[in-house]
């Protein structure tokens, strides 16, 4: 009996040691010691998140790993490379930009003139190696022999201007067209054919510009030439015309072809 007595005193002491022990764990999950239930859960769902991204769970985010030094090197290689790319774009379209404006601007602030001890000059002729001539009709007065020297030029495949003055514009609209669907160029020969050099500065613009608009209207082309009538020019004709945007031609050989000889 005594044995047996001392077998159940000694379960008894280990069952109140077991019983102790669950007490005292009890009392330190209550105390904070053991993560609380909400917590546990929030772990589970961050691990469920990673695993989808394809991560580890525990793992942290690229976001958070510290970067290496062959990853910012090659960062910064590739900063630089944009940062020069948008350097010679904004280069490039300013070149652009600079060559738009100098083809826009430039001729129009460019004059082709001569003077002689203070005389403003029209262009008589130009310099080239080259062995040709520049020919030139004045339209002021008829048209019969329009269809001929039409076809003639054509024949020839010969280029030239014809000076128009407004009422042959008015006249003979269709023999306007026919001569610049030819390839001939338009020369501007004033409204009226009068003496410019005895009119004023803006009469002179008006007899420039009455012309201009009438030809422009009928075919869309701008004239640029001008040639006095009768060869009369001063220097106010000549600065005149180049405001107006035209350049002064005069001829170097004079045909002759209206002198009329006396039988």
């Amino acid at each position: 009996m005594s044995e047996k007595r001392k077998w159940n005193d000694k379960f008894k002491l280990a069952m109140g040691e077991l019983e102790h022990k669950i007490q005292r764990e009890h009392r330190n999950r209550n105390a904070g010691g053991w993560p609380e239930p909400e917590k546990v859960e929030a772990w589970n769902e961050e691990r469920q998140r990673h695993k989808g991204c394809g991560q580890y769970c525990g793992s942290v985010s690229a976001a958070e790993r510290p970067q290496t030094k062959k990853e910012y090197k090659r960062e910064q290689f590739l900063k630089n490379v944009a940062v020069q790319t948008a350097k010679s774009a904004a280069f490039l379209l300013a070149s652009v930009a600079l060559i738009q404006g100098i083809a826009r601007f430039l001729p129009d602030s460019i004059t082709v003139s001569s003077s002689v001890g203070g005389r403003e000059l029209p262009i008589y002729c130009v310099e080239t190696d080259k062995k040709q001539v520049a020919l030139s009709f004045d339209a002021a007065w008829g048209n019969e022999d329009t269809p001929r020297i039409l076809e003639t030029l054509k024949k020839h495949d010969v280029k030239v201007t014809f000076f128009m003055t407004g009422g042959w514009v008015e006249s003979y609209p269709e023999d306007v067209r026919a001569i610049l669907a030819d390839g001939h160029d338009l020369g501007n020969h004033s409204e009226n054919h009068k003496n410019m050099s005895q009119l004023s500065d803006e009469q002179c613009q008006e007899e420039l510009m009455k012309v201009h608009t009438k030809v422009q209207e009928l075919t869309g082309y701008e004239m640029f030439l001008f040639r006095p009538p009768y060869g009369d020019y001063d220097n106010h004709v000549i600065t005149n015309a180049q405001k107006c945007g035209y350049y002064p031609i005069q001829w170097s050989i004079e045909t002759l072809d209206i002198i009329v000889k006396k039988v």
